[in-house]
């Protein structure tokens, strides 16, 4: 049975849980998991033929994870890096997670996942990549 998998590779702070539950609502079955917060949901069942994961600490096993799920689509959800650390630093916990740097991170996962793979989302502007 083939599923079409789904796989959110964006930072804490850019709306991957948002994702997760839009992915929900069209029929998607999956995780989401953050690191900042140490939240997680599973869905129950796992039997639906649409898949998703998203965990916004991806950053720390992308190549890993893209060589296991080499015909997954991949969605990196972005926002200008300045708002992003304002955000991100409003989460005490934090000062304790080696997050990358917003830009290199963007040029990495341009760099490891396949053009026609990946969705590229800045959630707070208006610009996209498609796939």
């Amino acid at each position: 049975m083939y599923k079409m998998r789904v796989i959110g590779v964006g930072l804490p702070r850019t709306a991957t849980r948002t994702l997760a539950q839009a992915l929900r609502i069209i029929g998607y079955c999956g995780t989401n998991v953050c690191i900042l917060t140490g939240e997680s949901r599973a869905d129950v069942g796992g039997k639906a033929r649409k898949r998703f994961s998203m965990n916004n600490a991806a950053y720390l096993a992308l190549a890993p994870l893209v060589r296991r799920w080499p015909d997954a689509k991949y969605v990196l959800t972005v926002r200008d890096p300045d708002q992003w650390r304002q955000s991100v630093t409003a989460f005490p916990f934090h000062a304790q997670i080696a997050l990358p740097d917003p830009v290199k991170y963007e040029a990495k996962v341009r760099a490891a996942v396949p053009r026609g793979q990946l969705l590229v989302l800045d959630i707070l502007g208006s610009e996209s990549d498609e796939m």
